[in-house]
């Protein structure tokens, strides 16, 4: 049992530090995303950390890592943000995004300042008290309240903050898929789907630490199995986001980069206004309904409004005004219906040849298009039209 209870507790710290030196191995310079997930999974290292010594019990040891706990505790939030805003928005780190850490930097260190001016009699108290919830009988000093109302403050801080950053970090994933989906008609290893779930799971880990904390860490020291669900929880959703992060190589800064070569390679000489927009229109239906201009793999917009001869902004305009599409969704609607035929066919064509006869990057492209359009996978299609012809 002892075995047992040694890898529920370290297990969140080594998953923390599995990744964050995968993170750092794998950093290059100006990579500023990879880099603040590195760091992210650092300060949760140091969080899980102070969370193993607390299970442990070793009360001298965890008063010294109490004010490292408070900023890391503190910390992740603002972290995994400033995440957020590296793949979904910012070339560079902004100033105003790094003051969101001043919160945790603060109560971090005003609680390694006053508990290195308390007594060591007080500071046991304090730890027994507070945080082990232990029934002490103890006069405190204004030193020592003083303590205990920061150690309040910090828990009252870490509460009003989940709500804004889960908030801030969805709707900037929502605005980059969207800026992806209106350049790219595959969006497959570029959108940020998986980012925007982990918030709703970091939401859901931020009400269970609410609950813990009503409780109290003490509550959990009762019985072996208590401990093991937040392990398991935190653990699962830590070596999520430093998997998928991992994968995630594209970010807001190859979108530009590439936005910036196609702009500046744009034929030279085009009148937009020789063109209304009826015209160009017309033209984009022709270019796809038959020339199948929409079968060239990882098409972008850029690439349809050179052959048009105009500028992506009027495609863009055309496909979300007059077709309530983004590009991408406008783009895999032509080929989910060119991949119907083919799973009509005679010929039984396997998925791999559907999808990349239709301008799918890949089969898991074609399948996650294909349920979007129709609520079917091909196979579901293909049994069901199939049965519609036999009756």
């Amino acid at each position: 049992m002892a075995m047992y209870r040694d890898i529920v507790i370290l297990l969140p710290m080594f998953v923390c530090l599995l990744w964050a030196i995968a993170l750092y191995s794998d950093y290059k310079r100006g990579d500023y995303a990879r880099l603040s997930l590195a760091i992210f999974m650092t300060v949760s290292f140091f969080l899980y950390f102070s969370h193993a010594v607390y299970f442990y019990g070793d009360l001298e040891l965890y008063a010294i890592l109490d004010p490292l706990y408070t900023f890391s505790s503190l910390a992740v939030y603002p972290l995994f943000y400033v995440y957020v805003r590296m793949i979904s928005k910012d070339v560079t780190l902004e100033p105003s995004v790094v003051f969101t850490l001043f919160p945790s930097l603060f109560f971090g260190l005003a609680l390694a300042l006053i508990y290195s001016m308390l007594e060591p009699l007080e500071l046991d108290a304090i730890m027994g008290q507070y945080h082990y919830r232990n029934n002490i009988a103890y006069t405190y000093s204004i030193l020592g309240k003083i303590a205990i109302t920061t150690v309040k403050a910090s828990r009252i801080v870490f509460i009003l903050q989940i709500v804004p950053f889960i908030y801030y970090c969805r709707r900037d994933i929502i605005a980059y898929n969207r800026l992806i989906g209106e350049f790219y008609s595959s969006v497959e290893g570029r959108d940020l789907t998986w980012v925007r779930k982990i918030t709703t799971v970091f939401l859901l880990t931020a009400v269970f630490s609410l609950v813990a904390g009503f409780l109290g860490r003490s509550f959990f020291n009762q019985e072996d199995y208590l401990v093991f669900i937040p392990s398991l929880l935190f653990s699962t959703m830590l070596f999520s986001i430093g998997f998928l992060g991992f994968r995630q190589r594209f970010t807001i800064r190859d979108y530009r980069k590439e936005l910036n070569v196609k702009e500046s390679h744009r034929e030279p000489g085009i009148n937009l206004q020789d063109k209304t927009r009826e015209k160009i229109k017309g033209e984009l239906l022709i270019l796809f309904e038959e020339k199948e201009y929409f079968r060239k793999t990882d098409l972008r917009i850029t690439d349809v409004s050179a052959v048009l001869g105009t500028n992506r902004s009027y495609i863009s305009s055309i496909v979300n005004v007059d077709y309530d599409s983004t590009f991408s969704d406008f783009v895999n609607k032509y080929r989910v219906e060119y991949a119907k035929k083919l799973l009509l066919d005679k010929r039984n064509h396997v998925l791999d040849y559907i999808a990349e006869e239709s301008g799918f990057a890949s089969v898991n492209s074609l399948l996650r298009a294909f349920k979007k359009e129709t609520a079917l996978t091909p196979g579901q299609f293909r049994s069901s039209e199939k049965s519609k012809i036999a009756d």
